[in-house]
């Protein structure tokens, strides 16, 4: 079975194409061609925001999960992967095997008292147990505006920091994909 990759495009003030040296349409091309080489099937997602409070309102989550409601929250809506015969429950939920990975191209934000970066595990089938069970977990650890490696600023104003920064994050929910990756 084929490997897959997401990859995420966000497109936020800045165009992904611009005139920068990180995200080049050249660059991305590359980099999707040298995935697909190595046997990654390669498809592309996109980040939205999601408001819990109105998913909750609309009792298509159970609970705010503990959100801070005045922030906002971004999710990624991805293509069911190949092959995948089960459909995602909700727009913002995704089936993620062992031999595949999330990779989010983008940017950080501009500047903000606070921003992280985590993929979370909705939900999976446990051993004793009919059915899926609710988990909400997060899929390693949380990479925060601390952690983050980024590229230079684009902006004046914000150079030197991590704001306005190109950046790339994966997201794999196996160790041997993750090393590979």
């Amino acid at each position: 079975m084929k490997r897959l990759a997401m990859l995420l495009l966000l497109f936020l003030a800045v165009s992904l194409f611009s005139l920068d040296p990180y995200f080049t349409e050249e660059n991305v091309n590359s980099f999707i061609a040298e995935l697909e080489e190595n046997g990654f099937v390669v498809q592309q997602g996109v980040v939205y925001t999601w408001d819990l409070l109105d998913l909750f309102s609309k009792h298509l989550i159970p609970s705010c999960y503990g959100n801070n409601a005045s922030n906002p929250y971004l999710a990624y809506f991805l293509p069911p992967a190949p092959g995948q015969t089960v459909p995602n429950t909700l727009p913002f939920t995704f089936r993620l095997r062992e031999d595949e990975a999330i990779i989010f191209i983008g940017w950080t934000p501009p500047e903000v008292t606070y921003f992280s970066y985590v993929t979370f595990v909705m939900s999976k089938y446990l051993p004793g147990q009919s059915g899926r069970q609710r988990v909400l977990a997060s899929v390693g650890d949380t990479i925060n505006m601390t952690r983050i490696k980024t590229g230079e600023s684009i902006l004046p104003e914000t150079a030197g920091t991590v704001f306005n920064a190109p950046t790339m994050i994966i997201s794999t929910p196996d160790k041997n994909m993750d090393v590979l990756m």
